[in-house]
């Protein structure tokens, strides 16, 4: 399943990066590929802050 979400990350980055492009707004040619190792070094079962608050019972930026 990672390979999955990982394959469509790395599409949707490069076409965030063609429309940043498209707009002249300057981004590293390098962007996509320091994301994607970036993403890569994550654990495969983290958690993000949002999901950890809804679990805890805790209030979270949804409510606003």
């Amino acid at each position: 399943m990672r390979s999955i979400f990982r394959r469509y990350a790395e599409l949707g980055m490069n076409e965030v990066f063609a429309v940043a492009r498209s707009r002249a707004i300057a981004l590293a040619d390098t962007i996509v590929a320091e994301t994607m190792t970036f993403l890569d070094s994550l654990a495969a079962d983290g958690t993000t802050s949002l999901q950890r608050d809804i679990v805890d019972g805790k209030p979270s930026e949804l409510e606003y």
